[in-house]
This record gives C-alpha cells, sequence and structure tokens, in this order.
C-alpha cells in the first residue's frame, strides 16, 4: 500500500507518517522546501516538492496512491487554499480520501467543507472526515503549556472554575485512528477523540499528580498562550462512537491513562532527561 501524505512534518501529520512506516506502508509526502524534503527522505518517504496551491503539478502521483491523507493546513494562507487543496486532492484521490478537521475549529467554512469531503464519497472512492480534538504527546499541541506552567509554578492551572470539558487523544492514537481508517477504507465522520472528556479542573489534577505538583489553581499563567487559554475555556465534549468499526481503539483510553506518557515524553524532548 502506498498513502499521499501532506503535513507530513507537522504535529499530527508527523506521527501519521511514523504509524505509516512501522506497518510498511509507501509514503509520497508533500513537502514545501528541499530541507524538508532531504528530512523526509531520511525518515524513509518519498518527498514530493510543492505547496498546496500547486496540487494540480502532483496530480499523477496522487493518483497512483492507494489513499490520500491530508492533515496539512497553511495558516499563513488560511481557509481559501484549504479549501481549495482539498478539493484537488478529492479530484484526484483513486480509492480513500482522509481529512484532518477540528473537534475545536467549528467554523462554517469547515463545517461545509466537511460535508464536500463526505458527499464525494461513492463506491469506487471511500471519504471520511477525523475532528481532532485536543492533540497532545510530543512537542506540539496544548500540553506543553500546562506541563511548563506546572513546572515553572509548582501549582497546575485551569481556566475560570474549571468546568469546560476537554476532549483529547494523544498524538499516537491519532495516528493510529487515520492509518486504521484508511486500512479499511472508513467512510463518513470520525471523532479524532479517546471518547472520555474531562473538566479542565480534572485535567489539571491529572497533570498535577504526574509532574508533583503540590495543588492547581485558577489562573493564566505567563507560558499559557491564547490558544491554550481558549482550549481550556471552551467547553467541548465529544464522544468516540465509530472507530471500533475500523478496528482502532486507543492505547491510552483517556487523559488521565495517557497523561505520565505524555509528561515523560515532554521531559525527554524539551527538557532532556528521561
Amino acid at each position: 500500500m502506498n498513502v499521499f501524505l501532506t503535513g507530513a512534518t507537522g504535529y499530527v501529520g508527523a506521527a501519521v507518517a511514523k504509524e505509516l512506516l512501522a506497518a510498511r506502508v509507501e509514503v509520497m509526502a508533500l513537502v514545501r522546501t528541499e530541507d524538508k524534503a532531504r528530512a523526509v527522505r531520511e525518515r524513509g518517504m518519498v518527498p514530493i516538492v510543492g505547496t498546496l496551491e500547486e496540487l494540480h503539478r502532483h496530480g499523477e502521483t496522487v493518483r497512483r496512491a492507494d489513499a490520500v491523507v491530508h492533515t496539512a493546513f497553511d495558516d499563513a494562507r488560511g481557509e481559501d487554499t484549504d479549501v481549495r487543496a482539498t478539493r484537488a486532492l478529492l479530484a484526484a484521490a483513486p480509492r480513500a480520501f482522509v481529512y484532518a478537521s477540528s473537534a475545536y475549529n467549528r467554523s462554517p467554512w469547515r463545517f461545509a467543507l466537511e460535508g464536500e469531503v463526505v458527499a464525494a464519497g461513492h463506491e469506487r472512492l471511500a471519504t471520511s472526515v477525523v475532528r481532532l480534538g485536543m492533540v497532545y504527546g510530543g512537542l506540539g499541541g496544548t500540553m506543553p503549556d500546562l506541563f511548563a506552567a506546572a513546572e515553572a509554578h509548582g501549582t497546575s492551572f485551569y481556566m475560570g472554575e474549571g468546568r469546560a470539558r476537554v476532549s483529547a487523544i494523544h498524538r499516537d492514537d491519532a495516528a493510529s485512528l487515520f492509518h486504521a481508517i484508511v486500512r479499511h477504507q472508513g467512510r463518513g465522520i470520525f471523532e479524532g477523540v479517546d471518547g472520555q472528556p474531562l473538566t479542565a479542573r480534572a485535567l489539571a489534577e491529572a497533570i498535577a499528580g504526574a509532574v508533583g505538583c503540590r495543588g492547581i489553581a485558577s489562573g493564566a499563567p505567563a507560558e499559557f498562550r491564547e490558544h491554550t487559554c481558549d482550549v481550556l475555556e471552551r467547553d467541548v465534549a465529544v464522544l468516540q462512537t465509530r472507530g471500533a468499526s475500523v478496528g482502532w481503539h486507543p492505547r491510552f483510553p483517556n487523559v488521565p491513562a495517557g497523561i505520565r506518557h505524555a509528561y515523560e515524553e515532554w521531559k525527554r524532548e524539551v527538557i532532556g532527561v528521561g
């Protein structure tokens, strides 16, 4: 099997690439620069140099793939580029197409694009959408801010009264979900979450336990970016009901089960201890 992957050097896309390569899937990775081409080649992928706006140049390459996984999003160019890129990939996708969306960003354009993706499916093309929750693990996402603040202040923080619910998934579990959907040609909407939402206060308690803090408190320390505050204040409670249909079961069934592993990952990558 071979997969055409966008975003292979990004936070989620890199994990998807690692998962696919471990399963001996050939990964053709769209990258923007020669430096990134060298990096993905060293990891065992076939680099395809180009941007999301140049996908028309790579139609034949996309059509040779068994599946297309679109995890890239160009923040600088925004929604218009994502819409055009998604449509171009859909038009060329041969058998399966998986679009990485967001459970937190429910903008009208994104909701409409999800509908386009699902509606484009037919007998010979399986199309699906993965609505990712708060992805954690490694260096990306929201969790590093929470760990950094807990380390710096000896206290784990939440926002407001801590009642807003968080729907999350470990990055490795997100990658295995994408792989399962590709392998079984899943169709429709899949919630990219572990299925066990928890309150922001409960999240702070889990982090305190992993880090060894003396307690939890409400507040926004300097380590919190605007994005982090938004995640902790937004009530997003999502259940995972369809993952089992493609044979997917998360390694970490909830954040408390995965938080210590994620903290140790963070320490290894940022602080440099094991």
